[in-house]
């Protein structure tokens, strides 16, 4: 009856045939994403496996011993034949691609800053990040796989829409601004008010008890974060959502 024969692991060969051919354990280490302790521990076992010294340890290079250049030649062998199998093959992962639309300011001030810890969660993911600008939307929205928006959620229910947070709308203005005190909402009348149709006066008035128009004096901006920059310069009341604020 033979005796039974004992394989080394593939990983030993694998670490013998990247040491021989590169000529330090660090190098091998990098090519086959391990430490350098754990190449050398290889070796050392399919060694004492063998019985057979396979590499040199001259200083920081590595030679093949002639047992060692005898014993590598099948297995580089072997390992090509492997390698070359095409059950062994594996097709790389293939990214995937998500291109969201933001508005502005929300892009800027909440999406922006978790982009670092979403990516790394999902490090195979391409993400496009576009903002709502007038008279690009159309195109953007051909294309994006997922819209952010302000508004109601029963009015985009139909559409497949979430609720990503519930917010608010509250008057805000810098430490700094100078003029009476501002208690409630009727004191804003002395107040000079930084106007944006995207988040009007009017409606927020109108909940707060107080029906009026419009401003009409001032300023208008068309950005949301451009009112914020200019409530904290001092130069009005904004409107604005503490998640943004």
């Amino acid at each position: 009856m033979p005796a039974p024969v004992r394989l080394p692991s593939i990983d030993a060969l694998r670490a013998l045939e990247a040491a021989a051919r590169l000529g330090t354990f660090e190098r091998a280490a990098e090519e086959l994403a391990v430490t350098a302790s754990a190449v050398s521990k290889r070796v050392a076992a399919l060694e004492d496996q063998l019985g057979l010294l396979l590499l040199q340890r001259t200083g920081k290079a590595l030679l093949l011993s002639p047992e060692g250049r005898d014993y590598l030649e099948p297995v580089r062998a072997v390992l090509d034949q492997l390698q070359a199998m095409p059950q062994h093959r594996r097709e790389p992962t293939p990214r995937a691609r998500l291109r969201v639309l933001a508005p502005p300011t929300f892009a800027r001030q909440v999406l922006v800053p978790l982009l670092p810890e979403f990516l790394a969660q999902h490090p195979r993911l391409d993400l496009d990040l576009a903002v709502s600008v007038p008279g690009a939307e159309p195109d953007l929205l051909a294309v994006a796989d997922l819209r952010i928006v302000h508004g109601e959620l029963a009015h985009l229910r139909h559409r497949g829409a979430l609720t990503l947070m519930d917010d608010v709308v509250t008057p805000v203005a810098s430490p700094d601004l100078a003029g009476p005190p501002l208690a409630s909402p009727a004191d804003l009348a002395h107040w000079p008010l930084l106007r944006t149709p995207l988040e009007p006066w009017a409606p927020w008035f109108a909940a707060a008890g107080r029906p009026g128009p419009e401003p009409t004096e001032g300023p208008r901006f068309f950005d949301l974060g451009l009112t914020l920059e200019a409530a904290v310069a001092g130069q009005g009341v904004a409107l604005a959502r503490p998640s943004l604020a």
